[in-house]
């Protein structure tokens, strides 16, 4: 086989494989089902990747061309670093990952994170986030700091995230620079609400899309439509 030309490459159902070789001149990358897979080799022009259900798969990082990463049911994964050149992040079911992104992916644009068991924090500095879905984190602690281009943001089941201070977080980077003014779509489900009040959201001039459901809008319901 030549690999050292080899462009695209889609490995399905290879419980044996243990490590993929060095390809320098592969662009497109997808794995399925090997279960054996613990190490991933160098892959310097690679742009796309999707990786699901491997589950001796511990770390994918060093990828310096990588653009857009799907991962999913990955249980032993735990960091994902050092893609500069990353745009589109999607990473769905790995229970032990304790790290999603770092600081040095300046071209993120799209963030979309679901069902990670012990996830604390996001990424706290993204430029260039367009979009953040976040899903089932039951350890998540809010953390955003620098996201200027957000526009649409999506929250679902984040029992240790109330309502208010997830907007309240959105302010605060309003506050550094009106950093979230680009914000025009807010989702929220299945969060906890106390004293939610439209006051905060008349902060956000752009916003043309809410969706709140009867918990996240708790106390704005209970003050103001019963009266």
């Amino acid at each position: 086989i030549g690999i050292k030309s080899l462009e695209e490459l889609k490995v399905q159902n290879c419980p044996t494989l243990c490590e993929l070789p060095n390809m320098l001149s592969l662009k497109s990358l997808e794995i399925w089902l090997c279960d054996g897979l613990n190490k991933v080799g160098d892959l310097p022009a690679l742009e796309s990747l999707t990786v699901s259900r491997c589950e001796r798969l511990k770390t994918l990082a060093n990828m310096p061309a990588l653009e857009s990463l799907h991962v999913y049911r990955c249980e032993r994964l735990k960091t994902l670093a050092n893609m500069p050149a990353l745009e589109s992040l999607e990473v769905e079911g790995c229970g032990r990952l304790q790290q999603v992104s770092d600081d040095h992916m300046p071209d993120l644009k799209r963030l979309k994170l679901s069902y990670l068991k012990i996830l604390k924090q996001l990424p706290t500095h993204h430029p260039s986030l367009e979009e953040l879905d976040v899903k089932n984190l039951p350890n998540w602690e809010i953390t955003l700091t620098f996201m200027p281009c957000l526009r649409k943001a999506s929250f679902e089941t984040c029992p240790k995230v109330q309502t208010e201070g997830l907007i309240y977080a959105l302010l605060e980077l309003a506050g550094h620079g009106g950093q979230v003014t680009q914000l025009q779509m807010l989702s929220l489900k299945n969060c906890r609400s106390e004293r939610l009040g439209w006051k905060l959201l008349e902060e956000m001039p752009n916003l043309i899309c809410l969706k709140l459901d009867s918990k996240s809008a708790q106390y704005y319901c209970h003050r103001h439509c019963h009266r």
